[in-house]
């Protein structure tokens, strides 16, 4: 059963509160938002195609050059957070979005989400994150 996923009160104050600069390349994430994505996602370096570029969206790997298995469709970054909402498959796409918090040595996941709308900007990912847009398995 898929239930509501809502960041915790002081985490929604702080992501609404936070100045972010939205990121639409993946070159402008930091490296400490790339290693904990890594670590997320169980991959040795950091893969995510750039929104609109080619990514492997089906198990049926062509020839040619090998593709990350997911896809950037909006980001953010401030001081200390990093929020990337991205999409993992073709037929039946699955979007996600995770928060970490990049101010350590080692960036540790605060949040994380599946589903959500196709924001136009970020203030709308971090309402819709805040509002509880966002839904989550038992075992997330």
């Amino acid at each position: 059963m898929l239930k509501a996923s809502l960041p915790s009160s002081s985490e929604r104050e702080k992501l609404l509160a936070e100045h972010f600069v939205e990121v639409r390349d993946i070159t402008a994430f930091p490296s400490s938002c790339k290693r904990g994505f890594s670590a997320l996602a169980h991959t040795p370096d950091f893969e995510l195609a750039n929104p609109g570029q080619p990514y492997q969206a089906t198990d049926v790997i062509g020839r040619g050059p090998r593709l990350p298995w997911r896809r950037l469709l909006i980001g953010g970054v401030s001081s200390d957070r990093c929020i990337i909402f991205y999409v993992i498959g073709g037929f039946a796409p699955f979007r996600a979005a995770v928060v970490l918090d990049i101010s350590k040595k080692d960036p540790v996941l605060v949040w994380g989400g599946a589903g959500g709308k196709d924001p136009d900007d970020l203030p709308a990912l971090i309402s819709q994150i805040a509002g509880g847009a966002f839904t989550q398995s038992p075992g997330y």
